[in-house]
């Protein structure tokens, strides 16, 4: 089996809304209000995949419109649902990213690995690329079209922010950390491969815990 800890999942039960407060989309628009193209990107070859996602999301009970154009549909679906999203498709064997929107990354940045395979853009993850190799793409290529899988990541960072963009400063875990200042980074993720169009969406959804709450 794929020693990445996948597990099928309900594709519904990820889509849906998962916080009743409202403060991860009111996040979501501030950053793609601020800097749009720091979080988001697209390619022509992910128009497809964009058209197949939205009636998903639709089915899941978010509200999706239809601006005019396809990069104006993109920034409004990243404003409707909760989750961080990308598209990977398939190029010559090996599974490349072709657009999404990021807006809590684990020190990366989405547009930065537009066209990237996925092993690069998965370079942050310790171990992922010489544990793994090939057998991402052998994976993503094997993936049964309508059928979800789900993992979670999980990291240590020293604060408690979703949005990790490399260009924003953020102070590193060292001898001089103390452990209030201590937080579990935990990604919850998604590989789905869209009937339609064969591409797959990658969704990450980002939960930040302090160590001192979690400590009683």
């Amino acid at each position: 089996r794929w020693a990445m800890g996948l597990r099928p999942g309900e594709l519904g039960q990820f889509l849906r809304p998962w916080d009743p407060s409202g403060q991860l989309l009111m996040e979501r628009r501030h950053w793609l209000s601020e800097s749009p193209t720091d979080y988001a990107a697209l390619t022509p070859a992910a128009d497809v995949a964009l058209s197949e996602t939205i009636p998903l999301i639709r089915k899941a009970g978010i509200s999706v419109s239809e601006p005019a154009s396809s990069w104006e549909q993109l920034l409004e679906l990243g404003r409707a649902w909760e989750s961080d999203f990308i598209w990977m498709i398939p190029d010559l064997g090996v599974w490349t990213l072709a657009g999404g929107v990021v807006c809590f990354p684990s020190s990366w940045s989405m547009p930065a690995k537009l066209g990237m395979p996925m092993s690069e853009v998965h370079a942050p993850v310790p171990q992922l690329n010489s544990l793994l190799g090939r057998q991402i793409d052998t994976f993503l290529t094997r993936m049964e079209p309508g059928k979800a899988w789900l993992r979670e990541n999980v990291g240590l960072s020293r604060d408690g922010e979703r949005n990790h963009l490399p260009s924003r400063p953020r102070r590193p875990l060292d001898e001089t950390t103390r452990v209030e200042e201590v937080f579990l980074r935990v990604e919850s993720q998604l590989l789905y491969k869209l009937p339609g169009c064969g591409h797959i969406l990658f969704g990450i959804r980002v939960d930040i815990y302090s160590l001192v709450d979690m400590r009683g």
